[in-house]
C-alpha cells in the first residue's frame, strides 16, 4: 500500500476517553519502524568501519525490539481490561479484530513470560547476580576463553567482547533457557522470531485502530 499521509487535531486524541493506548500504540509503531529500519542496516552494512560491531548491533537492536515490545503491551491489556475500550475494538474492521486477538494470544503464552524476564535482565537494564554468574560460567566451561578488547578516537572503536558473551549468555541461556549443547542460534532465533511476530501484530493492529478512533 502507498503512503497516505493525513492531519488529525491533537484534541480528536486528547479528549477520546482512551488517549493513553492510542498515544501509547503511536509511540511504538514510530520507534519499533526506527529500530527495524536501523536492525537492517546494521545487518546489510559493507561499512568495513562497522564489520567488528555487526554481531553485536544486530543483537542490540534485536533486543531493544522486544523490549519495546514488553512495553507497549501493557497498552494492549488495559485496552482488554476495559469493556468500553473493547468496544471500540469490536466496531472495527475483521482484519483489525484479527490482529489483536493475535496480540492477546501472545499475550497469554510462555513467550511473554519469557519477554517479561528479557526486558529486566537483557534489555534496559544490566542484571548484577545474573552477569557475574554469566562470566563465571564462561570462565568456568573454557579457561582459556579470551576476548578482545579495544578502544580508540571514537565510542564504536571502543568494544568490550566479553560483554557481548555475558549478554548473549544471559539471554541464551538463562533467559531463552536454552540448554548447553544445543544450537543456541537456531534455539532463540525461534523465541525471537515469535516475538517479532507479534512485534508485527501489533504494529498492524496499532494502524488499523488509531485509524478507525481518529477518522471522520
Amino acid at each position: 500500500m502507498a503512503s497516505v499521509t493525513r492531519l488529525v487535531k491533537t484534541s480528536k486524541v486528547a479528549w477520546s476517553g482512551m488517549s493513553s493506548p492510542l498515544t501509547r500504540l503511536m509511540m511504538f509503531v514510530n520507534d519499533t519502524g526506527i529500530v527495524n529500519e536501523t536492525l537492517r542496516d546494521w545487518s546489510t552494512t559493507t561499512d568495513k568501519d562497522k564489520q567488528a560491531r555487526k554481531g553485536s548491533a544486530r543483537g542490540f537492536f534485536a533486543r531493544l525490539q522486544m523490549a519495546y515490545v514488553y512495553e507497549v503491551l501493557d497498552a494492549i491489556k488495559a485496552i482488554r481490561a476495559s469493556k468500553d475500550w473493547m468496544a471500540k475494538v469490536e466496531r472495527c474492521p475483521k482484519g483489525t479484530k484479527d490482529h489483536f486477538d493475535k496480540v492477546c494470544a501472545f499475550l497469554d503464552s510462555a513467550d511473554y513470560k519469557t519477554l517479561t524476564i528479557l526486558r529486566n535482565n537483557a534489555c534496559f537494564h544490566y542484571a548484577d547476580k545474573l552477569s557475574v554468574k554469566a562470566v563465571e560460567e564462561i570462565a568456568i566451561n573454557n579457561p582459556n576463553d579470551e576476548s578482545k578488547f579495544s578502544q580508540g578516537d571514537r565510542l564504536l572503536e571502543c568494544y568490550f567482547e566479553l560483554g557481548d558473551k555475558v549478554t548473549q549468555r544471559i539471554t541464551v541461556h538463562h533467559v531463552f533457557q536454552v540448554e548447553e549443547g544445543k544450537d543456541m542460534g537456531k534455539e532463540s532465533d525461534a523465541i525471537a522470531n515469535r516475538i517479532f511476530d507479534a512485534a508485527e501484530e501489533i504494529a498492524l493492529f496499532a494502524g488499523g485502530f488509531i485509524q478507525e478512533q481518529t477518522k471522520g
